[in-house]
């Protein structure tokens, strides 16, 4: 008697693939809502960060503005950037590693 296959894949159910990797995370409903919350805060994590580059790129065309002003605007924007990035990467291994 043969393994029964899975109608997703052309492998046999509860295969492991040539990582190691169980293919059981793609069934996890919480698998799928913590990539789609992930895509969420990347893209707003982005959003801010144009936000706050526009605001200091208006700022400065202006002229004569807050040096302090700008100063905490390039902070929260390398913050932002920095923020997008990590999540970015943990979205990107979470994509990667799902199996």
């Amino acid at each position: 008697m043969t393994a029964p296959v899975n109608p997703a894949r052309s492998e046999p159910a509860g295969w492991v693939d040539r990582r190691g990797w169980d293919d059981n995370r793609t069934r996890d409903p919480n698998y799928h809502s913590m990539i789609i919350f992930l895509t969420i805060l990347v893209g707003l994590a982005m959003l801010g960060t144009l936000g706050v580059l526009f605001a200091g790129m208006l700022g400065l065309a202006r002229g004569g503005g807050n040096p302090g002003r700008s100063n905490a605007l390039m902070r929260w924007r390398v913050l932002l950037q920095g923020v997008a990035l990590v999540l970015f990467a943990l979205l990107l291994t979470l994509l990667r590693h799902k199996g």
